[in-house]
């Protein structure tokens, strides 16, 4: 089995250099890239993509009809009246959400970027997305990296460790009907991720935010759901910004 991992996005903090030394670690045999945006001056990158503006708010509580009506709410009297129903408009107008919702998109490019550069086309059976600010706990070991590899391999499934709700424990539970999965770790078929799909969905401002995006992309187009497990193997070491 030929597994390529690959990172991706901001990096934050120092988190990514025992992240990195884990991998190397646990997972030797694999071939790793490390790819981020061009506004760092990190030099053991191997690749640093143009930073995407993404032109919409990705949020799935944001309705495009609401936002506008509130949009010449305020225009016209300079505030924003409480909402009767729908999404609160504080969370709607909000710079810092707004904001928010389309660089929880990035991800999804910065996968879609690397996976084109280094593995599309290539012999790859097997892809890792691995964000940099992470840390694990003892029992994510080499075996459930092995785990992951080869269920999502022979079901032909991706599997992920994120927090779901219902579905969370440290085993690894398929996950029927809900279309949003966890994104701290993905493991991927390599024929299984086409990067055009996610600009496809970009560029037609349909790409939503973090879980729901990546089920977009890896669950629908092939007409399957995912396996996943909580975070109970994975915790984001939030640092403060280099």
């Amino acid at each position: 089995m030929k597994v390529a991992v690959l990172f991706s996005g901001q990096i934050r903090g120092e988190s990514y250099k025992d992240n990195i030394w884990w991998w190397k670690t646990h997972l030797p045999e694999a071939d790793m890239f490390f790819t981020s945006w061009d506004d760092n001056d990190y030099d053991w990158i191997d690749h640093k993509f143009e930073e995407p503006h993404i032109p919409y708010n990705s949020e799935r509580y944001i309705h495009k009809l609401w936002l506008k009506q509130l949009r010449e709410i305020k225009k016209e009297n300079g505030f924003v009246p409480p909402a009767k129903t729908g999404a609160e408009p504080h969370r709607v107008l909000s710079y810092q959400i707004r904001k928010t919702g389309r660089d929880r998109v990035k991800q999804h490019l910065a996968h879609a970027l690397a996976f084109e550069k280094y593995c599309e086309d290539k012999d790859y059976d097997v892809v890792f997305r691995v964000r940099y600010d992470l840390k694990y706990t003892k029992d994510f070991t080499r075996d459930v990296l092995h785990y992951m590899i080869n269920l999502s391999y022979h079901q032909k499934t991706p599997v992920s460790i994120g927090y779901m709700g219902e579905y969370e424990g440290t085993k690894f539970n398929y996950i029927p009907h809900i279309e949003a999965f966890g994104d701290v770790v993905i493991c991927h078929r390599a024929d299984m991720f086409k990067p055009q799909t996610v600009y496809d969905l970009v560029a037609s401002k349909k790409l939503k935010s973090a879980e729901g995006g990546w089920w977009q992309i890896l669950c629908e187009p092939f007409g399957v759901n995912v396996y996943c497990a909580s975070c109970a193997y994975v915790k984001i070491e939030r640092e403060r910004w280099r």
